[in-house]
């Protein structure tokens, strides 16, 4: 046990040590300690948060295909398809269209339905983590509700909405942290792409996010709002995400975007130790 407990210690101190190395980073760490502090972030998560609970993306969409497969809808030939040739929005897109809106929503209620992990919670350890930190309000694009089961054990008051919810006008009219509420104690979680058990609330395939972002100005509005005047610490994301460059790109489409947005995020995202030296092309690729 000592033993394992010293080379725990070993790994952990030679992780934050490379951490610290990486340029940018301890002017970064400052910045989050000092943004934590007035309360004013918005953690924006990500399906990383909710690993080993619930699938990714490309779990999700063989799950899916299993499904289609199982109904007779499908075969391994289009699977194969489905998971290695397509973009994951464009899979779901015709998984859906196989399956059915109505079977398709029962086997996202399946995937997703609440599951426990260590400790029988019904969150990671990451949304544990993020509950302590004091942000002021949440966004997340899981379809999941591990930050509400995660908010509910520290019983705190919350109040859960998605995108179509009448409250996220009240986002655009002042700060989600605080006058977005009336209750300045309330703590507010907002499904960005909809809840498992609310399916006409997802927005999960192609058609769903050209619905959200392309048809829905209000929509479209509140995360160009988020991204230009909120501050907000990203967790939980990749940096191959296809839904970061579609919030990037919609926000700096709008006259004056860069002039605003520069350096107001902070990204909390791994690498792998062989990308270590490609850091600086990593940044660049998220800052451009």
């Amino acid at each position: 046990m000592g033993h394992a407990a010293s080379y725990n210690a070993a790994v952990v101190d030679q992780l934050m040590s490379q951490w610290r190395e990486i340029p940018g980073n301890p002017h970064a760490f400052n910045e989050l300690e000092a943004l934590l502090a007035s309360g004013d972030a918005i953690a924006f998560v990500g399906a990383g948060a909710s690993a080993g609970l619930y699938p990714l993306w490309g779990g999700l969409i063989e799950a899916l295909s299993d499904a289609a497969i199982e109904r007779g809808l499908a075969d391994a030939a289009f699977k194969s398809v489905w998971c290695q040739q397509m973009d994951a929005l464009q899979a779901a897109r015709q998984i859906r269209k196989r399956l059915g809106d109505g079977p398709f929503a029962e086997e996202i209620r399946r995937i997703f339905r609440p599951a426990t992990g260590a400790g029988d919670e019904r969150f990671t350890a990451v949304h544990a983590a993020l509950m302590r930190l004091g942000f002021g309000a949440f966004v997340t694009t899981n379809y999941d509700r591990c930050l509400t089961f995660a908010c509910e054990h520290q019983r705190r008051s919350i109040r859960e909405l998605d995108w179509r919810d009448p409250g996220v006008a009240r986002w655009l009219q002042g700060s989600a942290t605080g006058s977005a509420t009336d209750d300045g104690n309330e703590l507010q979680i907002l499904h960005a792409h909809g809840r498992y058990d609310d399916p006409s609330s997802l927005v999960l395939d192609i058609d769903d996010y050209r619905r959200a972002y392309g048809d829905a100005p209000r929509y479209r509005r509140l995360f160009e709002q988020l991204w230009i005047r909120e501050r907000l610490v990203i967790v939980g994301f990749s940096l191959g995400d296809p839904w970061l460059r579609v919030l990037a790109d919609l926000a700096l489409s709008q006259a004056g975007a860069r002039e605003h947005t520069d350096r107001r995020h902070i990204a909390l995202i791994g690498l792998p130790g062989d990308e270590l030296p490609a850091v600086e092309l990593r940044r660049e690729e998220i800052e451009d």
